[in-house]
C-alpha cells in the first residue's frame, strides 16, 4: 500500500471512531434506559410502626417502593409522584404503552380493600384496558380508566398482600401512564 493510501485508511478509521463515540454517547442513555427490565424509582422512608385501629384505612400508596417496567424522564415523566398521594403531582408515562407495569411493594403485610387509579390529563392518551395483580395470584381486571384524570375506584374483599401491579393491558396515545394510584388500608 501507498503512504497517501495507508493515510487515507487511518483518516477514515479516525473519523468513524469519532462518529461512533458522538452517536454512543447521543443514544447510549436511552438505550441503557429501554434495556432495563425494571428499576426502582422511588423508595420510602422510615415506615412508623404501631397499632391501627380498626377503620383507620388511609392511603398506603406513598409508604410503598415503586418499581416501573420503564418510563420517559425526558419530558419530566419519571414516575416520581405517581403513588406519593397527590394527584397532578407527578404522573408515569411509560416508554412502551401497551404491556408497561407498575408494582408497588411494602416491607410489611398490607391490609387493603380499595386502588384507585388516576388517567393521565391528557385526553389524546389513555388507559383502554389492564390488570390490577396481587402476589397472592390474584387479579382484577381494569376496564377504560375515565379521561382527564378522573379517579376511577375499585373496592374488593380485604385482602393481605406485600405487592400489587398494575399491568397497561390495551391503551391509545403516544403518551399513557398513570397520573396517580392509590391503594386504600393498612401495613401491619
Amino acid at each position: 500500500m501507498a503512504d497517501a493510501q495507508r493515510k487515507d485508511l487511518w483518516l477514515g478509521v479516525a473519523v468513524m471512531m469519532v462518529i461512533g463515540l458522538a452517536l454512543g454517547a447521543r443514544f447510549m442513555p436511552t438505550a441503557i434506559r429501554l434495556s432495563r427490565q425494571s428499576f426502582v424509582v422511588r423508595r420510602p422512608g422510615a415506615v412508623r410502626t404501631g397499632t391501627v385501629t380498626a377503620g383507620a384505612s388511609r392511603n398506603i400508596a406513598p409508604l410503598a417502593t415503586v418499581t416501573v417496567s420503564s418510563e420517559d424522564p425526558a419530558r419530566r415523566q419519571d414516575a416520581e409522584g405517581v403513588a406519593d398521594g397527590r394527584p397532578e403531582s407527578g404522573e408515569w408515562v411509560a416508554a412502551e404503552p401497551v404491556g408497561a407495569w407498575l408494582t408497588l411493594t411494602w416491607d410489611r403485610p398490607a391490609l387493603i380493600d380499595e386502588i384507585v387509579l388516576y388517567d393521565r390529563p391528557d385526553l389524546s392518551s389513555n388507559v383502554r384496558s389492564g390488570t390490577l395483580s396481587f402476589d397472592d395470584g390474584s387479579v382484577l381486571i381494569v376496564h377504560a380508566l375515565p379521561p382527564a384524570g378522573t379517579p376511577e375506584h375499585f373496592k374488593f374483599p380485604p385482602k393481605t398482600t406485600h405487592s400489587v401491579t398494575f399491568r397497561i393491558d390495551h391503551a391509545e396515545g403516544p403518551s399513557t401512564g398513570l397520573d396517580e394510584i392509590m391503594v386504600m388500608g393498612t401495613l401491619r
